[in-house]
C-alpha cells in the first residue's frame, strides 16, 4: 500500500528515512524522498499537518544540528566528491599518526653529532611535577652541563649518577658530548662511558613525546567530526538527513 506522506510532520518523515527498508518498499521510499525533495524547494518543510511539531524539543535541535556535521550522500551522486571525501580524510589521518610517529623516534647515534668539549659548569637540576589526576609528586632529575655558551642537558637522570658525574668532572675536565639541539645522547669521557645511548633514549623519548596528547586529541576530534560523512561516501545512505543530498 502506498503511503501518502504530505501529511507527516518533518520529524515523522524524518523518523520514517531512517527507519525504511528501501529496498522492499521502493514506492514508499521514492514518494518519501519525492517529499522531502518537494518541501525543500517550496521551503515548506513543515507540511499540512504541524501538531506533531509541539513535540520538538531542545534534543531535537540539538540532533538536528549534529546532523549538520556530515553529509548525506546519494548512491547514484557524484563518485568524485566521494572519493574526495576519502581520500581527505585517510591523508589528514596519516598525516596526524606520522606528526606522532615522528616525536616517538628517537635518531640513532650514528646521525648524532659527537662534541669534544671542556667542561664549564656542571648541574643536577631537580624538578617536581604533580600528576593532576592521582596528586602524586614526580621528581625529574636533569644533568646540565656547559661549556663556554653552549647549554646541553640529559634528562631524567638518577641522583646519586649524577652527582657523581658532577663531582668527578668539574670545570676543565674535557668530556665527550653526543648531542642533537642541546640535547645529550650519550656522555663518556676519554676512558669511561658517563650516561650510554641505551640509557638515554627512552629518556628522550619521553621528553619529545610530552605533547602528543594535542594530536591524539585532534585525530579524535577529527574522526568524530568525519565519521558519518567518511562512511556514507564508502557506503552512501548509511546515516541520513533531510535537505542536503549529494
Amino acid at each position: 500500500m502506498k503511503l501518502d506522506y504530505t501529511t507527516y510532520s518533518l520529524k515523522d518523515l524524518l523518523e520514517t528515512r531512517r527507519r525504511i527498508d528501501a529496498e522492499r518498499y521502493p514506492e514508499n521510499f521514492d514518494a518519501l524522498v519525492n517529499e522531502i525533495e518537494r518541501r525543500r524547494l517550496c521551503g515548506n518543510l513543515h507540511g499540512s499537518n504541524t501538531e506533531h511539531l509541539s513535540g520538538f524539543n531542545d534534543d531535537d535541535s540539538d540532533d538536528d544540528e549534529a546532523d549538520t556535521f556530515f553529509v548525506d550522500f546519494k548512491s547514484n551522486g557524484h563518485k568524485k566528491r566521494r572519493r574526495f571525501v576519502i581520500t581527505a580524510v585517510l591523508a589528514a589521518t596519516l598525516c596526524i599518526l606520522a606528526l606522532i610517529g615522528n616525536e616517538y623516534w628517537v635518531t640513532s647515534l650514528d646521525n648524532v653529532r659527537q662534541y669534544n668539549t671542556t667542561v664549564s659548569d656542571m648541574r643536577c637540576v631537580v624538578t617536581d611535577v604533580e600528576d593532576e589526576e592521582t596528586g602524586n609528586i614526580r621528581r625529574y632529575i636533569d644533568l646540565e652541563l656547559s661549556s663556554g655558551s653552549d647549554l646541553f642537558a640529559a634528562f631524567d637522570v638518577n641522583h646519586r649518577m649524577c652527582q657523581t658525574i658532577k663531582k668527578e668532572y668539574p670545570s676543565g675536565a674535557q668530556i665527550n658530548v653526543w648531542h642533537q639541539e642541546g640535547v645529550i645522547y650519550q656522555l663518556k669521557s676519554d676512558d669511561r662511558m658517563l650516561l650510554s645511548y641505551r640509557l638515554l633514549k627512552p629518556r628522550i623519548r619521553a621528553f619529545q613525546t610530552q605533547n602528543t596528547y594535542l594530536y591524539i586529541f585532534g585525530l579524535i576530534c577529527l574522526w568524530i567530526l568525519s565519521f558519518k560523512t567518511f562512511v556514507n561516501a564508502i557506503s552512501p545512505g548509511t546515516f541520513t538527513k533531510d535537505d542536503t543530498y549529494y
